[in-house]
């Protein structure tokens, strides 16, 4: 139940429309809304996704990815980038501005099968 409550959630962030809203820091260190395009969520989405699969192992593990993905389209989740696990005790799971979704293995712990 908690791993499609947060799927859920994760998915709902999608449902913004374009533009999207993102912050920006000014030289002064004031963080300012700003609004950017489809084309810059994109760019900022790709940026994010390797400096995230840079930093952390994304998981390779076929039980795994079949539960999250189960859960994601449990969730009603219709996915242009698949959801990937990443390696890191952290309990956890994020999104990008692009709709890329990860899922910490840490939260994956913490929840059952069935839920």
């Amino acid at each position: 139940m908690k791993i499609r409550i947060l799927m859920l959630l994760l998915c709902v962030l999608f449902l913004i429309p374009r533009p999207a809203f993102g912050l920006k820091v000014h030289s002064q260190g004031i963080y300012v809304v700003v609004m950017m395009d489809e084309k810059d969520a994109k760019e900022l989405g790709e940026r994010a996704a390797k400096q995230i699969e840079t930093k952390y192992k994304v998981v390779k593990d076929p039980v795994l990815q079949k539960r999250v993905d189960e859960a994601a389209k449990d969730a009603g989740a219709d996915r242009k980038h698949p959801v990937k696990i990443l390696e890191s005790s952290q309990v956890n799971g994020f999104c990008t501005f692009d709709s890329r979704i990860y899922v910490n293995t840490g939260l994956l712990k913490l929840v059952t099968d069935d839920e």
